[in-house]
């Protein structure tokens, strides 16, 4: 993949639609080199701005690294939950919109940041992550869960379109 072929990859991915958080390229054959001549080219041509392209190329190991960090603030949001083995008391901390809106910010962002490394062969592949991975999931699964009892809960996620 080379010059015109590469930008519009790159451009597709990075372009945003409804239902689209993100999108990301991974470079298994080192073709990203070809970037440096292809922006050359493309640079002389009225319409390319290279602002089009920042924040698409990312370093994947890089965002691996805040996985933890975005688990343990997901994690201390539900600080003031006293019964912590009780999913009502969840739901009811999550009654304030605020705390609902952030709560829905940060699991987004953990699920994000997770899915990324699930698709991130060596990362999976490393037995020392073997338990963390788990851990992550069943994390994963539960405040999934949550989100979804809460947006019944609060009338967030009603679907009028049956009636």
């Amino acid at each position: 993949m080379k010059a015109h072929n590469l930008l519009q990859a790159i451009a597709r991915v990075n372009r945003v639609e409804d239902g689209k958080e993100y999108g990301y390229i991974v470079d298994y054959s080192g073709v990203l080199g070809e970037l440096d001549a292809a922006m050359g080219t493309y640079s002389s041509l009225g319409e390319f701005d290279p602002k089009d392209l920042e924040g698409a190329i990312i370093d994947i190991h890089a965002q691996i690294a805040k996985l933890p960090q975005a688990h343990a603030n997901l994690l201390n949001h539900f600080r003031g939950v006293e019964k912590t083995k009780d999913e009502e008391s969840y739901e009811v901390f999550l009654g304030d919109e605020a705390l609902r809106k952030d709560f829905y910010r940060l699991l987004a962002e953990f699920a994000r940041l997770f899915a990324t490394a699930l698709a991130t062969a060596d990362w999976v592949n490393d037995p020392n992550n073997e338990v963390q991975i788990n851990i992550y999931r069943e994390d994963m699964r539960r405040y999934q869960k949550l989100r979804t009892a809460v947006r019944n809960r609060y009338r967030e996620g009603i679907d009028f379109s049956q009636y």
